[in-house]
């Protein structure tokens, strides 16, 4: 299952998340809750990828024709 990164604006603070892809966005701050507050949705952060190409060929090269 994939993690995905929160930021709540309530706490200010980023925290992540595993849920399935079907799942929907969380509703509520797990920080916020913890410490008995309310809290607005969070937002789902989109972060940069661990995926890279390792060799020669078109992404190293610039390959073009």
């Amino acid at each position: 299952m994939p993690t995905y990164c929160y930021y709540c604006e309530t706490c200010e603070q980023e925290f992540d998340a595993v849920q399935s892809i079907k799942d929907d966005p969380l509703e509520e701050c797990p920080i916020c809750k913890e410490n008995g507050k309310i809290s607005t949705p969070p937002k789902r952060l989109i972060s940069k990828t661990s995926f890279s190409l390792k060799g020669g060929g078109w992404a190293a090269d610039k390959y073009s024709k």
